[in-house]
């Protein structure tokens, strides 16, 4: 069973990986981060018009669960194969939760992981959650956590 600290090696080595093409882009137990869903779930979650009340999605951006959630499905159960997965959509959902939509998709999509505003969700994160990406900031720059090497491409 892999461990936080396996996790975290994993992550460190993907980000420090300059070669775009690479191992890290097909699906597997470490891989880049969607940022993003890249299927049309606004197209097949009206189908289940609030008549489920559970579903199993994949963990991926947490696109699928913020997506269900709006669908009235109140309980959800995650799994990806991507293990990196989880860490980045728990921070997402802190951000939805602690930021303005403004300073949210400034967050996520202009100031990537600005430094001030990640210290102020520390406090809604889980544990491994807030170890991991503390230790994923002090050693890799931030500079270096974006869309060539941290996030995988659509």
């Amino acid at each position: 069973m892999a461990s936080l600290e396996e996790d975290i090696n994993q992550a460190i080595e993907i980000v420090k990986c300059s070669d775009f093409f690479n191992e890290y882009d097909n699906m597997q137990k470490y891989n880049r981060i969607y940022q993003n869903t890249t299927e049309n779930i606004k197209e097949y979650m009206p189908v289940l018009d609030g008549s489920y009340k559970r579903a199993l999605l994949p963990t991926a951006s947490g696109d699928h669960q913020l997506e269900a959630i709006l669908n009235g499905i109140t309980e959800i159960t995650c799994f990806d194969i991507n293990r990196l997965s989880r860490y980045f959509t728990e921070l997402k959902f802190a951000a939805i939760k602690n930021l303005s939509k403004k300073e949210f998709l400034n967050f996520m999509y202009e100031d990537i992981f600005n430094i001030n505003v990640f210290n102020y969700l520390k406090g809604s994160l889980k544990e491994d959650v807030l170890i991991f990406w503390q230790e994923l900031f002090k050693n890799c720059s931030i500079e270096n956590i974006d869309w060539v090497n941290f996030w995988a491409s659509l």
